[in-house]
């Protein structure tokens, strides 16, 4: 216990005297959330949506978007988590969609034990608070293996079939609901074309993903 204490004085000791920018990691003279340049970035972001069918997103995963993305899989700053849940639901709100609840493609449990959470739970749990929406742990996780990260753009495709399935206690919640998917990055649609395909066959009426960011070779054109 000492040693644990000792570790968190230390880490605690570091965080005020040395400050960074929760994003890049730069060293700041304050003990602000962010620079100036990700503070930047950050505050323009687009307030309106790009969308491709049922998917709307911030924009592309490059620059200050996939510098966030990052921090918030590390664990980041809640007040970075305010910021992207902010800007998420506002597109949400922009592309006119009113679920009935919000959920999240879950993450590995490998992933999730190493980090100690799941950073899709923690975005859509803010985004549903924003939205005045419940937040409903709907899907869960059939097969064991290498995460989609680990995968080619090809085999992502292959391993998506049969990955999720309905958590039984979301049964009824989905039921004729429409349904918010909330993710951090799309790179090739796989996980959130099988998790839809799942969260209609239990019975969901429509399903809308949204997301932080898309990889470059599929990103929508602006509306």
């Amino acid at each position: 216990m000492s040693s644990l204490w000792s570790g968190l004085v230390g880490v605690t000791r570091q965080l005020l005297t040395d400050p960074v920018c929760t994003v890049c990691e730069v060293p700041l003279s304050t003990p602000t959330l962010l620079c100036a340049p990700c503070m930047a970035g950050l505050d323009g972001l687009p307030q309106s949506s790009a969308s491709e069918n049922d998917v709307v997103c911030l924009g592309g995963y490059d620059g200050i978007l996939k510098a966030s993305v990052l921090a918030l899989k590390r664990g980041g700053d809640s007040r970075l988590l305010d910021r992207l849940a902010d800007h998420l639901a506002d597109i949400v709100r922009f592309a006119q969609f009113s679920p009935d609840l919000i959920t999240w493609i879950p993450g590995s449990k490998q992933r999730v034990r190493q980090n100690g959470f799941d950073h899709g739970q923690r975005l859509a749990t803010a985004v549903a608070a924003r939205l005045g929406t419940p937040a409903v742990r709907c899907l869960g996780r059939n097969q064991r293996g290498p995460g989609q990260h680990e995968l080619s753009l090809e085999d992502r495709w292959d391993r998506s079939q049969g990955r999720f399935s309905v958590r039984k206690s979301a049964d009824q919640s989905l039921a004729g609901a429409k349904v918010l998917l909330v993710d951090d990055v799309l790179t090739t649609g796989a996980s959130a074309a099988e998790a839809t395909e799942v969260l209609l066959a239990a019975g969901s009426a429509a399903i809308k993903t949204a997301v932080l960011a898309v990889t470059p070779r599929r990103y929508p054109t602006p509306r």
